[in-house]
């Protein structure tokens, strides 16, 4: 049997990424994803985060009309 090399590069409260032989991997809550779906993750993040601020502003607008 071969070892696995396996180390920790960011370990945080949800999110773990890890370089598991040569392969990065990001675990969120439990779920493994490759280096292209992080990626897409965190694009899929940015833009969802974006839509929540903005919607957050414009009700906050609102408020003060």
């Amino acid at each position: 049997m071969s070892e696995c090399y396996v180390n920790d590069i960011y370990v945080g409260k949800y999110v773990l990424v890890q370089l598991v032989d040569s392969t990065t991997e990001l675990t969120v809550e439990n779920n493994i994803y490759s280096l292209t779906e992080a990626m897409e993750l965190q694009k899929e993040l940015l833009e969802a985060m974006n839509k929540l601020v903005s919607g957050l502003l414009l009700l906050k607008e609102a408020g003060r009309e």
